[in-house]
């Protein structure tokens, strides 16, 4: 299947919205923890207005299923979850709506948990790509979260890390200064 890498400036994407995973959890009507939606904070690695997108690429270990990140700029945080699906997976996500700043490809396999949500994996070598929501806004978009520990560590070594405790209080815990780097063993 062929990749088409997209381009364009900040300017045509917006922000993102909701700006906290309970309230998109609740918008969604679930409870699960991978749902930390993206934020448009600035970022210490923020490129300039105007600028070339930058696109990440991600793969599963045979290459059979692929995601693309394009945005202007690097995550401003990919999301340990310690939910009881996100702690076995291992996976650090990041976030937007499918089709806009994501688009995934590849044939999958899902594995629904609820109502809220269902995780992407590849058939063949079992990498955990993406989850996406099983329910849209009212405006027609479905959120997806593609997992950032399926591309190359070099451009998002510093993207800060964000905990949310999806097992006990479902809320966002204070960042503690360490980034994709400290998480790669």
């Amino acid at each position: 299947m062929a990749r088409t890498e997209v381009r364009g400036t900040f300017s045509q994407f917006g922000p993102r919205r909701p700006a906290s995973a309970g309230r998109l959890a609740r918008t969604l009507g679930c409870t699960n923890s991978a749902l930390r939606p993206f934020t448009s904070k600035p970022a210490k690695n923020q490129r300039r207005r105007g600028e070339e997108i930058r696109m990440l690429h991600g793969s599963c270990h045979c290459g059979s299923v692929h995601w693309d990140w394009t945005h202007d700029v690097l995550p401003d945080g990919a999301t340990a979850c310690n939910c009881t699906v996100c702690r076995r997976y291992g996976v650090l996500w990041i976030y937007d709506f499918e089709g806009e700043g994501i688009r995934v490809s590849g044939p999958t396999k899902s594995y629904i948990r609820g109502k809220g949500v269902e995780f992407h994996f590849c058939p063949e070598c079992g990498c955990v790509a993406f989850w996406r929501g099983q329910q849209t806004t009212p405006e027609g978009k479905r959120r997806i979260a593609v997992n950032l520990r399926l591309t190359e560590p070099e451009p998002i070594a510093r993207v800060p890390i964000d905990h949310f405790d999806g097992l006990d209080k479902f809320e966002d815990l204070p960042r503690d200064g360490k980034c994709v780097a400290d998480m790669w063993f």
